[in-house]
């Protein structure tokens, strides 16, 4: 049964990814632990805020677009054009965010290169993705990782800590190295007709009634990030410290049901045989049950982990992380299929059911974080993914046997 599982086409590249993953991810929570231990508390809690604005921004203007680029048949002209577009519409946003810059503490311009760092990056990721060219994928971040590894050797030998500046510029430096080889592959310049290649991109979405589908990317967004907003606005300092340190070390359970949603989203949408999806599906399940064990183990042993690696800098980190071990199993459980919706164009319901959950989560923390504090911001994010999974997966189940 195990070599039937591990022989199966989608689980061979689903892990393959990844392993890949392996590797890069690895990186990404060392590079995560090394700025906790080695940034100052105050420092760190600038950091947490200004990172999740600029990833918050970076998925506004990236995942709609490259989901669109990864389910439809855009050239690379056309394709090019987005990505500038992108870009555009990055230096507006900071343009808008100009008058406030002083909530940045002097990191205004550094979230800014790394916003456009990482649209680049995803650029040249969602090329090759929709390909199914994951080797290139992962190339892109390798080279991403060994740059990350370099500047944390350069910090530990010849440094006592890494400051915010730095941090930002490090990732924003992997970035653009880790891409800018990969851009005569993926990007056409110039462009002919740059606007009204616009136009006809435009018209190809509108036709394709991906309105509701960029509300959903925009909600989840939104969702995605109101958590360290809400405390930043209401809560202290420490509270900010110990709830980003918990977020930072949980950031590889997001990675790896990434690895599994980039397999996912191009072969299901490829895929016309609806007895595939569902083999597809059920190779899924199987990984659910072996992927619990590693969390189960993390789980138990958190407070041991986070002791060990912090001592006594942010004491609560660990308890919030478990709540968010338990968001994270169900997400990778559940969340997969939302590829079966978009391959069915059933964007409504996406768009519906995640403006609810976004009404339940702001619902949810005016009452909750007054008596729980940070344990109650991350219990809000644990039912509010829980109802968006939970009923994404009962859906598509639906649209399974209709089909």
């Amino acid at each position: 049964m195990i070599q039937n599982f591990l022989k199966n086409e989608f689980v061979a590249l689903v892990m393959k990814v990844i392993f890949a993953d392996v590797f890069t991810k690895l990186v990404m929570v060392v590079f995560n632990i090394f700025v906790i231990v080695y940034m100052s508390e105050t420092d760190f809690q600038n950091y947490v805020f200004v990172l999740t604005f600029s990833i918050f921004i970076i998925s506004i203007v990236s995942t709609f677009i490259n989901t669109t680029i990864i389910t439809s048949n855009f050239s690379k002209y056309e394709i090019s054009s987005i990505f500038l577009l992108q870009i555009t519409l990055i230096l507006f946003i900071y343009l808008c965010v100009y008058p406030f810059k002083n909530i940045f503490n002097d990191l205004f311009y550094f979230s800014l290169v790394f916003s456009i760092s990482q649209i680049s990056l995803l650029h040249n990721q969602t090329y090759f993705q929709r390909q199914l060219k994951f080797f290139t994928v992962y190339l892109i971040e390798g080279i991403r990782s060994i740059i990350l590894v370099s500047g944390m050797l350069y910090f530990w030998f010849f440094q006592d800590s890494i400051s915010s500046k730095h941090a930002l510029l490090l990732q924003s430096l992997a970035g653009l190295l880790g891409s800018i080889y990969f851009f005569r592959f993926t990007s056409s310049f110039p462009i002919p007709r740059p606007i009204t290649l616009l136009k006809e991109i435009y018209i190809k979405i509108k036709k394709g009634n991906y309105k509701d589908l960029a509300i959903y990317y925009l909600i989840l967004a939104i969702i995605s990030s109101v958590d360290i907003f809400y405390i930043k606005t209401f809560g202290t300092d420490e509270d900010l410290g110990n709830y980003g340190a918990a977020v930072r070390m949980f950031v590889i359970f997001y990675l790896i049901l990434q690895s599994v949603q980039k397999v996912l989203l191009p072969k299901v949408s490829k895929i016309e045989e609806v007895s595939k999806i569902k083999e597809l599906y059920s190779q899924h399940k199987t990984m659910a049950y072996l992927i619990s064990i590693p969390m189960l183990i993390l789980f138990i042993y958190s407070e041991f982990i986070f002791k060990f690696l912090f001592t006594t800098s942010y004491p609560e980190a660990f308890s919030v992380f478990q709540i968010l071990i338990i968001s994270a199993f169900i997400s990778f459980c559940f969340s997969p299929y939302s590829s079966i919706l978009m391959k069915y164009k059933d964007f409504k319901f996406l768009a519906t059911i995640i403006s609810i959950s976004l009404a339940v989560n702001i619902i949810g923390l005016l009452i909750i974080f007054e008596p729980l504090g940070i344990h109650g911001v991350a219990i809000m994010l644990l039912v509010t993914f829980g109802l968006i999974n939970v009923s994404t997966y009962l859906r598509a189940s639906s649209k399974i046997k209709l089909a």
